[in-house]
């Protein structure tokens, strides 16, 4: 067994990475606060003929559960690592099912483990929940953001339709000879092509709305049986986690800095809310070998 007092650990891709060099992994999702385990029973359940890690894990979640404020913080999770292969299969399945909206998550919506600007550790069941909702999601996002550009280009344009009347009935009254006449003229022109530049704007915007409406409305007509398919992969998906995590626990907060709804037992990247440079790296992982995360 290996045991990790240190943050972050807690992820599937460490737990798979070590599948072949220990029997179990305990570690934590989130950050390690200063005491780390209870150094005070450690030794007790692992200098014996039959090592406890579980009894470990307890230990170090109850240490921090009894605390209060911030120092109430904490996750814990034990790993059969010899069991992480079911897993593994399924999610190559799941990660390929929902590469769509894997692509589309809001990372707001997803379980987050990390503080300040670590973005990277989400949870893993939750990225699946999330994954399967992220298109309606990502396009009623696009309606509202659409609907609130065709207002304001509307608006621009009824002013500039104002403008353009003030124009004409002043360079009506004027003679090409009067000293504004070329002046107004000039800005006639200038206003004339701000307008059909924006009513081409409003007119293309209109277009989009068309579209993600109509895609939308699709979406929403097969919504009921895409959940119902959505609900049956993640109550999969949990039978595969219970399968292998021995042992869980997560407090309800996290140094008052965000709560704790749904504890799968392991993190994962998010490739969404990542970047080049980790993915580039994050392809050589063996988890990504054999699940295909990162394309």
């Amino acid at each position: 067994y290996l045991l990790f007092d240190a943050c972050y650990m807690g992820c599937v891709e460490v737990a798979y990475e070590l599948r072949e060099k220990c029997d179990m992994v305990a570690f934590s999702p989130t950050e390690v606060l200063a005491q780390g385990y209870d150094y005070n029973t450690l030794t007790t359940h692992l200098l014996c003929d039959e090592p406890d890690v579980q009894a470990v894990c307890e230990d170090y979640y109850a240490q921090y559960e009894s605390q209060s404020g911030s120092w109430q913080s904490a996750t814990i999770s034990l790993v059969d690592c010899r069991k992480l292969e079911g897993l593994a299969g399924l999610c190559e399945n799941l990660f390929e099912k929902y590469r769509a909206g894997l692509a589309l998550i809001d990372p707001e919506r997803v379980q987050q483990y990390f503080t300040y600007s670590y973005h990277w550790f989400y949870d893993l069941e939750s990225i699946i929940t999330e994954s399967g909702k992220a298109e309606r999601y990502h396009y009623e996002s696009l309606d509202a953001s659409t609907r609130n550009r065709i207002r304001k280009a509307s608006a621009e344009l009824e002013q500039l339709v104002s403008t353009l009347e003030d124009i004409e009935e002043e360079l009506a009254s004027l003679t090409p000879e009067d000293d504004r006449y070329e002046d107004l003229d000039a800005q006639l022109r200038k206003y004339q092509a701000s307008l059909e530049e924006k009513e081409s704007e409003v007119e293309e915007l209109n277009s989009e709305l068309d579209e993600i409406t109509a895609r939308l409305q699709s979406i929403m007509e097969g919504w009921e049986e895409q959940m119902a398919v959505l609900d049956k992969d993640v109550s999969d998906l949990r039978k595969r986690l219970d399968a292998c995590i021995i042992y869980k626990a997560a407090t309800e907060m996290f140094l008052d800095m965000f709560d704790i709804d749904v504890y799968s037992g392991l993190s994962m990247y998010l490739p969404c809310n990542g970047g080049p440079n980790l993915d580039r790296y994050y392809r050589t992982l063996a988890w990504n070998i054999r699940t295909g995360l990162v394309e």
